[in-house]
């Protein structure tokens, strides 16, 4: 196989890993960082975030899975759908926006 090697800045100043995208999108974590982050086979939960043109990936703590649950449980109760929760959050972010840049406009 061949050795791939990151030319970027951020080598130089973190341990870096080279990992490949497969053509359903998955993506596998190298050993070396699945046990830095503590993750087990199976079932695990990690948070990932598009910081500029780079991926922060963490672990979801066992307490972040039982909130996460309880978040799930009480959005099942409520009967409120993901077509409404997005229509929900679009609103808001208008709002956001309007108070914010609205006006810049005027």
């Amino acid at each position: 196989m061949e050795q791939i090697k990151s030319k970027d800045l951020l080598d130089i100043l973190v341990e870096t890993y080279i990992s490949k995208v497969t053509a359903a999108g998955q993506l596998t974590l190298p050993k070396e960082m699945r046990k830095h982050l503590r993750l087990k086979k199976g079932g695990e939960y990690v948070e990932v975030a598009a910081v500029g043109q780079a991926a922060v990936i963490r672990r979801l703590r066992p307490d972040d899975d039982e909130v996460f649950r309880e978040i799930r449980r009480d959005l099942k109760k409520s009967g409120l759908t993901r077509k409404r929760m997005r229509e929900l959050l679009d609103e808001v972010r208008t709002e956001v926006w309007e108070r914010r840049y609205g006006k810049l406009l005027r």
